[in-house]
């Protein structure tokens, strides 16, 4: 869509992945009034956003019961969050973290969840504060994708956000969703 912009994520069903084929490191945009129409960069110019831009990125799925990253990014993960679930912290180094986070071709990184649910008592408060710090010390960027509710697992997700963004489409069912919530 823009000249400069890697990959562009919009509401659009289908755009993301397309995006995702088609280029080799990731820009991630989000904006507050984007038009795919919009040709010129005098457009673009009055769109507010956010931009992370080539800098390493990892996506974390949180939602141990029915997460899609690996599903929206067309991927068969070979490790999963899964394979932690039987060791204790203490267990948790380096070299296994590094084991569970896979690698997309379009130079995105990401820790899936199982293609089985977890029970989401399957972690401790423990196990997610000592991931993020992990996680945090490798990637300048760490994306995690929680679920729509208020478990213990989206709730540590939350209190170590730096920045919570809400993602909903434009229409009256997500934005009351939004509300409630």
């Amino acid at each position: 869509y823009s000249d400069g912009m890697t990959l562009y994520i919009s509401a659009d069903p289908g755009v993301k992945l397309e995006n995702l084929k088609k280029n080799a490191r990731i820009s991630i945009s989000i904006c507050n009034n984007p038009k795919p129409e919009w040709t010129s960069e005098r457009d673009w110019a009055t769109a507010k956003s956010a931009l992370i831009t080539g800098k390493p990125t990892l996506l974390v799925d949180t939602v141990l019961n029915a997460g899609q990253i690996a599903l929206m990014l067309n991927a068969s993960p070979l490790h999963s969050w899964a394979d932690l679930s039987d060791l204790s912290v203490n267990l948790i180094d380096d070299e296994i973290i590094e084991q569970v986070i896979s690698h997309h071709p379009s130079g995105l990184h990401y820790i899936a969840v199982p293609s089985y649910p977890l029970a989401g008592d399957t972690f401790t408060e423990e196990f997610w504060q000592f991931i993020i710090h992990k996680l945090r010390q490798k990637y300048p960027f760490v994306i995690v994708d929680t679920a729509h509710d208020f478990s213990n697992v989206t709730i540590q997700m939350l209190d170590a956000a730096e920045y919570v963004v809400m993602m909903l489409a434009p229409e009256m069912a997500s934005i009351r969703a939004a509300v409630c919530a």
